[in-house]
């Protein structure tokens, strides 16, 4: 039954039964918060949802309880509060007294008998049946029915927060997450409301179901063909225009950036190219200029060699002139020289 449906029934009922003089069933218009509140169908959900193990559990607790019960039938009748025993009379009033105050009481059964001293006889077995009831009823059993419970409505409340966080932080439609378009540096929120809004694909194959059959276009015909079969393969799933426009930009920044790294390097090579060649012209001008001045020193210091020697003949008003081994006067090095030391 629809939870709307449900809720004005019991509505109607509990107003009934209220106006009739039963004032308790005004109360249950108070527990259709469960139609309301999320978290309040979690908490029943909690107890119904693994009731084959609270049964089960309750069965096996329920079975130990009546071994306790016949044992304080066999034992400890008498040591029960109250006059002349009246709680414990028959083995059903023991087990449902048992049942009623053991699992009630926080120190379980040991705090509805009578207090004994050491050095009574029935100490001993008062103490085994106090510790042995405490420790498997109120204990172990409890807190395993209480587990289950605790367990199960985490587990809920932790699926539940799987499901919020899901619907918050992925597409619907392509299953992108919000961490795909934060890399792209696009806004997720503005996409699945805008951009892709799931209501637009509702939308638009009700405005299919709606249009003739006849007028659709063959697009229009194919996505009806594989909605018809459940079929997803015409749905964005994976990729979206919205960050591959984004991709290709990118792509193409890449792309003249690289160009550009390209066209820088072919400048430096050309540059060192060029530097190269500058170092070996300057190389060979200073191995030329080192020997014109090693020619010079060697000229202006008048050593021995052949081609030192200042020759004094010449026509009147002449300085003498350099001449070399075969008498002829010098050309090139050796005439700037002379024409250095004439001063000309």
């Amino acid at each position: 039954m629809e939870p709307v449906v449900s809720s004005m029934v019991l509505h109607m009922v509990s107003g009934h039964m209220a106006l009739n003089g039963n004032y308790q069933a005004n109360t249950i218009h108070l527990f259709l918060l469960y139609n309301i509140s999320s978290t309040t169908r979690n908490v029943v959900r909690s107890v119904t949802a693994h009731m084959d193990q609270l049964i089960i559990t309750l069965i096996l607790m329920m079975f130990c309880i009546f071994s306790f019960a016949i044992w304080t039938m066999q034992e400890l009748q008498d040591a029960h509060w109250g006059d002349d025993n009246i709680n414990c009379q028959t083995l059903y009033s023991c087990f449902l007294y048992t049942v009623n105050n053991g699992m009630r009481a926080g120190g379980g059964m040991g705090d509805n008998m009578n207090i004994i001293g050491f050095k009574d006889e029935d100490f001993y077995t008062r103490f085994t049946f106090d510790i042995a009831f405490y420790l498997i009823i109120n204990i172990i059993f409890l807190n395993i029915v209480f587990g289950i419970i605790v367990d199960t409505f985490s587990s809920m409340r932790d699926e539940a927060d799987v499901r919020v966080q899901d619907a918050r932080d992925n597409c619907f439609v392509t299953g992108l997450t919000r961490q795909d378009f934060g890399k792209a540096g696009k806004n997720f929120d503005k996409y699945i409301t805008k951009q892709n809004n799931p209501w637009k694909y509702v939308y638009y194959l009700y405005y299919l179901k709606e249009k003739n059959e006849d007028e659709c276009s063959g697009l229009e015909q194919a996505v009806l063909y594989s909605f018809s079969r459940l079929n997803t393969d015409w749905l964005p799933i994976g990729s979206t225009c919205y960050l591959e426009a984004e991709e290709e930009e990118g792509a193409d920044e890449l792309a003249a950036i690289s160009e550009q790294l390209t066209g820088i390097q072919d400048q430096v090579a050309a540059i060192n190219t060029c530097t190269l060649d500058m170092d070996a012209k300057m190389e060979e001008k200073m191995k030329t200029l080192i020997d014109d001045v090693t020619f010079i020193k060697d000229a202006m210091g008048g050593g021995d060699e052949p081609h030192s020697i200042v020759s004094s003949q010449g026509p009147p008003g002449k300085k003498g002139i350099l001449r070399g081994q075969d008498g002829r006067p010098p050309t090139g090095k050796a005439h700037h020289t002379q024409s250095m030391r004439e001063g000309r």
